[in-house]
């Protein structure tokens, strides 16, 4: 029998309930990744139940030999400088290599529910071509972790990348409506987005705000990530959201640029 382990995120030092999806499947993907430096294989089955309504095992229960998440948290708060990627994280530049590496511990464990996928599709035939560049900008509460990009930076960047590839629309993910008025009012109908999902009007941040609903958020959040992954070119910037369509994408997307 191979024996799998069981993946839950419940332990309080993880601080799940002021997190993100992406936040919490980018943890995911590196607790995954530790125990494959570890043991040398990628036998997880996830118990997440936020996760479990996008996503399927691909692996089944075998035995709960060990909670793995426990592990990488004791570790964690002890001796980091022992964890593979203590030194990587959402606020920092691409990294290629890590990047593979936790693309390929999504691919080995987890899918997306063949409906979902079916319905991301849906949403890539509407908003995608093969001469789509992908935006992804992070608002509201992240000012609280990072500076805010200059908005002058934003459009300097965008107008590059018109300027010097055959570019045909622009997809752009964000949870701040300041950033949709920044590009329509810039680039006009060339920017695509999912007008049906919820953006803050406000600056408050929607993964925290309890009057939406949770499954809602954390569908249109991982759409956003999928359909990013697919675009011709990605500009991203330092979040969660981000991190995951680099993770998803690396291997099709053709060029990357941080906004930062």
């Amino acid at each position: 029998m191979v024996f799998t382990n069981n993946i839950t995120l419940y332990d309080d030092r993880f601080n799940y309930n002021r997190k993100g999806f992406c936040a919490i499947i980018t943890q995911l993907l590196y607790i995954i990744s530790e125990h494959n430096s570890f043991y040398g294989d990628t036998n997880i089955c996830i118990g997440d139940s936020q996760l479990l309504e996008l996503f399927d095992n691909l692996n089944t229960v075998g035995s709960l030999d060990y909670d793995p998440s426990s592990r990488w948290l004791d570790v964690f708060f002890t001796e980091p400088d022992k964890l593979v990627y203590t030194d990587y994280n959402a606020h920092m530049p691409a990294n290629a290599e890590v990047l593979s590496e936790l693309n390929f511990c999504l691919r080995n464990t987890i899918r997306i529910k063949p409906n979902i996928l079916s319905e991301f599709t849906n949403l890539f035939d509407r908003y995608i071509t093969s001469r789509t560049m992908g935006i992804q900008i992070r608002g509201t509460d992240k000012i609280s972790e990072i500076p805010p990009i200059d908005d002058k930076s934003i459009i300097s960047h965008i107008n590059y990348e018109l300027d010097n590839d055959n570019i045909d629309n622009i997809f752009l993910s964000t949870d701040d409506i300041k950033y949709v008025k920044l590009l329509t009012s810039n680039f006009g109908d060339r920017v695509v987005y999912n007008e049906s999902n919820i953006i803050s009007n406000n600056g408050s941040a929607i993964h925290l705000n309890q009057k939406h609903n949770n499954s809602r958020v954390n569908y249109e959040v991982l759409s956003n990530a999928y359909l990013l992954s697919k675009c011709k070119t990605l500009l991203y910037c330092y979040s969660n959201v981000s991190q995951l369509a680099l993770i998803m994408g690396i291997n099709e997307l053709n060029k990357i640029k941080l906004l930062n």
